[in-house]
């Protein structure tokens, strides 16, 4: 039988606890993991030097092409959010309601350097656009992504927005994923709202134990991933092919 130290597993917890204290323990709370604690909370597009100038060109063809990858969408968003999916470059950063599911993600090609995992209170954030709710972003037409990101009506957006996403693929279902959609102000958004997100090490030594917690949690490749992408490195895992 295996013995783990799960002290550093409570001080993280601790630590998370902490974190939320500090937003003032809101009702709704979203995390996100990062493998690399030095990396800053910019979406995908904005780390790009052409990006934004390539948004529009970028969103047309992948909807031209789409026919050949899924059914059609009925929205923009939804189609904005299988880009995402994808690993095709957008404004998006993907959240999640699980903390697990974040450690997950944190630990997820973790190497020699101390992972992270960011706590956010998305209700907060989103007050600082005048917003009292988290849109469900493809049932409400006030918000359309066109108008507000490539036609700046009816002013351009510089603030991210938490924003809800539509069960449209398994993976989001799975991770309960949720999304922050990013403005024009290209600053991570940790830099932007200091006092609205904050950021929990989760270091080398609490690895092992973070992953037998997972393991017992049944939080796997499988059941974050419920495709063949997933499957593949899950029948490794349980049959015990080694590296």
């Amino acid at each position: 039988m295996s013995y783990f130290d799960f002290t550093p597993w409570s001080e993280f917890l601790n630590d998370v606890r902490a974190a939320e204290d500090q937003l003032g323990n809101p009702t709704t709370v979203w995390y996100r993991g990062v493998n690399d604690e030095r990396y800053q909370l910019s979406p995908s597009l904005l780390r790009r030097s052409n990006g934004v100038e390539k948004e529009q060109e970028l969103y047309n063809k992948y909807r031209l092409l789409a026919s050949l990858v899924h059914e059609e969408r009925r929205s923009d968003w939804q189609y904005l959010f299988d880009m995402q999916h994808y690993r095709i470059p957008t404004r998006l950063l993907d959240w999640t309601e699980i903390l697990g599911i974040a450690v997950f993600f944190a630990l997820l090609g973790a190497d020699d350097q101390d992972a992270a995992v960011y706590v956010l209170d998305p209700l907060a954030l989103n007050s600082r656009s005048s917003k009292r709710v988290i849109p469900s972003v493809y049932e409400d037409s006030s918000f359309d992504y066109k108008k507000i990101y490539w036609h700046h009506e009816p002013m351009p957006p510089m603030s991210p927005v938490a924003i809800q996403a539509p069960a449209q693929n398994p993976r989001i279902l799975a991770q309960r994923g949720k999304f922050t959609v990013h403005g024009f102000d290209e600053k991570p958004l940790d830099d932007l709202f200091p006092e609205l997100v904050k950021k929990v090490t989760l270091s080398r030594r609490t690895r092992e134990a973070a992953g037998e917690y997972l393991r017992v949690s049944g939080i796997d490749e499988f059941s974050v991933f419920p495709d063949v992408v997933g499957l593949a490195p899950f029948l490794e895992t349980i049959v015990g092919i080694k590296p």
